[in-house]
């Protein structure tokens, strides 16, 4: 992402040990199936953290979704992005949430 400061994460253990303490992040892209954890336990363990983080998490799927994935998207107010990413979709959604948040 041009122009973006981006940290990465293999798994949501790694993603846990990065947002630990930092709730600055403009935004946080998780997908909803990880090696190690859902993008649903995630999502819960940010929000027992920080309910302000937990509205940044945007959420990525290749459309393989479980009956309690499909509940969950319904039931957050959170973005998500269907997989593939077109990458300038992904750029401009980038772009415009950092103007907001300024």
């Amino acid at each position: 992402l041009s122009g973006h400061d981006v940290m990465t994460a293999t798994s949501g253990a790694e993603a846990k040990a990065i947002l630990t303490g930092d709730d600055t992040f403009d935004a946080i892209v998780c997908d909803l199936m990880m090696p190690d954890v859902t993008g649903m336990d995630l999502y819960q363990w940010i929000a027992d953290r920080s309910q302000n983080l937990a509205k940044r998490v945007v959420f990525m799927t290749g459309g393989a979704f479980t009956p309690r994935a499909r509940a969950f998207i319904k039931q957050v107010a959170n973005l998500h992005f269907d997989k593939p990413i077109e990458p300038e979709r992904l750029q401009t959604w980038a772009d415009e949430l950092v103007q907001r948040r300024r």
